[in-house]
């Protein structure tokens, strides 16, 4: 984070927070409520789980299940397979299978639709994941254009023999690509438009001009879950204090042609992938599944009623007093933050300046007790999603990985052909999240 960024934070000084409540002395909801995310976040597996991404959304279509059926329809939430995104739209997929020859190779061609952006995919495979093979043979071909922004992006994902290729183009021009052969834990990658090559086992990772040891985990806290504290509470007597609202969340609605489409509700805005519907149902959170009659005040959503005549605004992000007196705070090195971005129920944001400029990210402890900045009630904090980087370490403890000779992709994307790929016919969602329907 550069120094400009810096300079426009909100000085915090050397105070902290009234309270931290030992994890271990934590009990009911504060002890066992809240999912937490946890993920690696280093440039080899940061690519290996985006080809694991793909692949998990090409599973989500269970087209081994309508082979030679005709187009049909499946649903996939983002978050189904990126546990990293808070993005909560949905992409619409019509699909249409075939298997041809005496191998029973499986060719899939499919159209993809989320927002402004559309993706044509043209899928072969050639052999199923087995316990022999785990990654199965597959060749993915696609191209994703964005009509607000004005770009396309072309791409393929090969896997054969247990070595990944994934290339992509932009307007002709090379993207990025990832190059593993998985079973030699070593391959190359684009990075800032420099090629590396890496190599790794299960003590650490080597790459063109850095060692990570993989034995040294940093932890940083990226999202938390706020509720309100009250000692001894349990899970069925207390939740985050609304007062009289609801929480942001996703929801569907038909738009005037009657299709399905999606959107966020927001105290600060409204999110619409499509015209302003008068009706919406939840699809997120504690109310999922609730329908509301919607009333609109500067084009974001200013109340809800229920069809039992209940009204119900959204609730608003609760700004946390920064002024108390502080102790230690974050989950590393138990320092406490010099300046702060955000500071509220919706996002925790606080640093710690370091060397030349640059600044360090801070986390809170589960249990750290924050004070409402307009209510003065005490709120308590639980991670939400942890991010887990590896200790740069003297390249010399990685004298034993041989890095590979490094060696460019061989694949280039195809021609994409998705004709007569529409959903105007298909008159019910097949799929979605990868379960039939």
């Amino acid at each position: 984070m550069k120094k400009i960024l810096i300079i426009s934070l909100f000085l915090f000084g050397q105070q902290a927070f009234s309270e931290v409540i030992p994890s271990d002395q934590l009990t009911g909801i504060y002890k066992n409520q809240g999912k937490t995310d946890t993920y690696i976040d280093n440039k080899i597996e940061n690519k290996l789980d985006s080809v694991n991404n793909i692949l998990c959304y090409l599973h989500s279509l269970r087209s081994e299940e309508f082979v030679n059926q005709g187009n049909y329809e499946a649903w996939m939430s983002v978050k189904l397979c990126d546990k990293r995104t808070n993005d909560l739209s949905i992409f619409k997929t019509v699909v249409n299978v075939s298997k041809i020859g005496d191998k029973q190779v499986v060719k899939a061609k499919a159209s993809v639709s989320s927002n402004n952006i559309k993706i044509r995919l043209n899928m072969e495979i050639r052999a199923s994941a087995t316990k022999a093979n785990p990654l199965g043979d597959l060749t993915l071909n696609w191209k994703s254009t964005n009509d607000e922004m004005g770009f396309a992006i072309n791409g393929v994902l090969e896997i054969s023999n247990g070595k990944i290729q994934v290339v992509s183009y932009e307007d002709d021009q090379l993207h990025n690509f990832f190059v593993s052969d998985v079973a030699k834990k070593q391959g190359s990658f684009l990075m800032n438009n420099v090629q590396r090559t890496f190599a790794f086992n299960d003590d650490f990772i080597k790459t063109t001009t850095t060692c990570f040891d993989r034995s040294q985990p940093t932890s940083t806290v990226r999202g938390y879950h706020v509720y309100t504290y009250i000692p001894g509470a349990t899970p069925n007597t207390v939740k985050l204090d609304l007062n009289g609202g609801i929480l942001p969340f996703a929801f569907s609605y038909k738009d005037d042609e009657d299709n399905v489409k999606h959107g966020y509700a927001n105290y600060h805005y409204t999110y619409l992938n499509g015209n302003r519907p008068d009706t919406i149902v939840s699809t997120s959170g504690d109310n999922k599944g609730t329908t509301y009659t919607v009333t609109y005040a500067n084009n974001y959503i200013d109340k809800l009623t229920t069809v039992n005549g209940i009204e119900q605004g959204i609730v608003k992000s609760i700004e946390f007093d920064k002024s108390v007196a502080i102790t230690a705070t974050d989950i590393r090195s138990n320092v406490a933050p010099t300046s702060v971005y955000d500071f509220n129920s919706e996002s925790i944001s606080l640093f710690k300046t370091a060397e030349e400029g640059e600044a360090e990210s801070l986390s809170l402890k589960d249990g750290v007790v924050l004070i409402g900045k307009d209510d003065n009630k005490k709120y308590i904090v639980k991670a939400e999603d942890i991010a887990v980087t590896y200790k740069v370490t003297d390249f010399s403890n990685c004298n034993d990985l041989v890095l590979p000779t490094y060696t460019p992709p061989s694949i280039t994307p195809s021609v994409i052909d998705v004709d007569n790929m529409f959903d105007s016919n298909i008159d019910k969602v097949s799929v979605i999240d990868g379960v039939i329907q």
